[in-house]
């Protein structure tokens, strides 16, 4: 018989599939612990909602700076960084803007409002199975130090 390295990755894959709902069901409960922690800062970041009838793995914690707030993304970013929260801005918010769009005249039409919104003003933070509720605190913590002055 003729092993192939997708063989064995699919065994193992189908034993880690085994884990995947403990691991959603862990995250969900995170970022309901995030949620509730920083709902008292919803002035300054719209939190992500999950959809009636859907289903949110949690893979990241995406929300977006809101733009009255006055606050820079650039600004909070960095000063998660410097408390060890590594973030990222939201990829796929106005996908027009990439380059490959300036080919294609149909690409560039209509303002695209909420995906631009996105775009500028979006950022996720990771979440993942070996968290718990002190990395959770630690976020929250890092979140209100920021925003402290302007509550």
């Amino acid at each position: 018989f003729n092993f192939r390295a997708t063989d064995l990755q699919a065994s193992i894959g189908a034993i880690q599939l085994k884990k995947l709902p403990a691991m959603n069901d862990h995250r969900r409960e995170l970022a309901k612990w995030i949620l509730e922690g920083l709902k008292p800062l919803e002035k300054f970041v719209q939190l992500p909602v999950e959809q009636k009838g859907g289903f949110h793995t949690w893979f990241g914690f995406p929300f977006l700076v809101k733009p009255e707030s006055g606050v820079k993304r650039a600004d909070l970013m960095a000063f998660l960084e410097s408390k060890g929260i590594e973030t990222r801005p939201i990829v796929g918010g106005n996908l027009t803007l990439q380059p490959v769009f300036t080919q294609f005249e149909w690409g560039r039409s209509g303002d695209y409002k909420n995906a631009n919104l996105i775009h500028e003003n979006g950022i996720y933070f990771g979440t993942h199975p070996g968290m718990n509720k002190g990395h959770c605190d630690h976020v929250i913590k890092a979140f209100q130090e920021f925003f402290k002055d302007l509550v």
